[in-house]
């Protein structure tokens, strides 16, 4: 099997005293450390829920909860590497390094020179499998964010910002830069602000109209525009749904994988006929063979092509698991009073765009949009 190949029933090492969540069993298998489960899910539901890499470490070390290595104080590092990590979820990824050879015993980060191996249900899982993928495109989101240059930095802003969801989401509709959260002190009264990019740092040379909108009347139009959403006739979260789906299902094309398993399979089987022909006085010839090298280029091609079937289907899961939250979230606002509530704002919306000073657009994952007047 070639790099990223997936074995059932295969197991893999701990190394227990540096690797959260697990220990050893008494039959020698890993097996869920309960304490120590607690804090891995909570890491893991902290990030899904807005939280920074830092803040998560800051509040483990204000606990006083112990790093895998038993130290004090957590890096964000280590936050990433648990988020990250497959054996969370009940695998494992066999291969990672190798020993260059017996003689030095170097040991090298494998990339790509020797098989990997992907093992499924290795071990018992502390991490669901879809809220593992849902940390997996988190992760990739918050890496991939629009890099804005703002004067006096010689860095541009592309970090995460967990402590405010419209700092990720509020974009400027004339010049599409986000908005920015500052504080202005007149007369000696704080006023807390949201400012185009572009217009606070170069005035109007990019942006000329955008408008700054105070935050406590902009989280109330977004809110009201959510609660209407969630409060009107079943046909307006209907299309929400269907949106969703539709996305999903444009996403979806003719997926030939069963074919191509089957089809590996006969590779598979036509390579041990070739096999068993290869007798002890001739070895070679299933080296000189010319059908080895077209049936194992076939069966790369078709792994590879059923991967990204998988890969698809992977991502059509967690969009519908998407979709699910989001209704369970509106459906809960019908009968409750709202209040501005960061964690809302990003399991449902995909942005907000100022359109003036007193109207903003709403814009819901899976591309639904309400218009909404801001009272000033």
């Amino acid at each position: 099997m070639g790099q990223g190949a997936k074995r059932k029933g295969r197991q893999c090492s701990f190394a227990y005293k540096s690797f959260l969540g697990y220990r050893q069993g008494a039959d020698g298998k890993p097996e869920i450390d309960p304490a120590q489960a607690i804090t891995v899910r909570r890491i893991y539901t902290e990030f899904l829920s807005g939280s920074s890499l830092q803040q998560i470490a800051d509040g483990l070390t204000a606990d006083s909860v112990p790093t895998p290595m038993g130290k004090a104080v957590w890096q964000p590092g280590v936050i990433q590497s648990i988020l990250s990590n497959v054996k969370y979820k009940g695998d494992a990824l066999l291969g990672k390094t190798y020993v260059e050879d017996c003689i030095s015993k170097k040991v090298h980060i494998n990339g790509g020179e020797r098989p990997q191996y992907y093992v499924e249900n290795n071990h018992p899982a502390i991490i669901d499998a879809d809220t593992f993928a849902q940390v997996q495109e988190e992760l990739a989101r918050r890496a991939s964010k629009r890099k804005v240059k703002q004067v006096g930095t010689t860095t541009e802003q592309g970090k995460y910002c967990g402590k405010y969801a419209l700092t990720e989401l509020l974009v400027c509709g004339e010049c599409g830069t986000p908005y920015r959260r500052c504080t202005w002190t007149a007369g000696g009264q704080k006023r807390i602000v949201w400012r185009c990019i572009n217009r606070l740092d170069y005035g109007k040379k990019y942006c000329h109209h955008s408008p700054t909108m105070e935050e406590a009347p902009l989280q109330e139009a977004i809110m009201n525009a959510i609660l209407n959403t969630a409060k009107s006739n079943p046909d307006i979260l209907q299309t929400l749904k269907m949106h969703i789906q539709m996305g999903l299902g444009a996403e979806a094309g003719e997926d030939e994988s069963m074919d191509i398993q089957i089809r590996i399979a006969q590779i598979d089987r036509e390579f041990n006929d070739i096999l068993n022909t290869v007798t002890a006085e001739n070895p070679e010839s299933l080296l000189t063979d010319p059908r080895v090298e077209t049936l194992m280029s076939e069966k790369r091609m078709l792994e590879k092509k059923l991967a990204e079937y998988e890969a698809a289907e992977q991502h059509r899961k967690n969009a519908k698991s998407r979709l699910e939250q989001i209704f369970t979230v509106l459906d809960g606002m019908k009968n409750h009073p709202l209040t501005f509530d960061n964690e809302i704002i990003r399991k449902i919306l995909q942005c907000v765009i100022v359109e003036s000073k007193d109207r903003i657009k709403v814009v819901f994952l899976g591309g639904l949009e309400v218009e909404t007047e801001v009272e000033q």
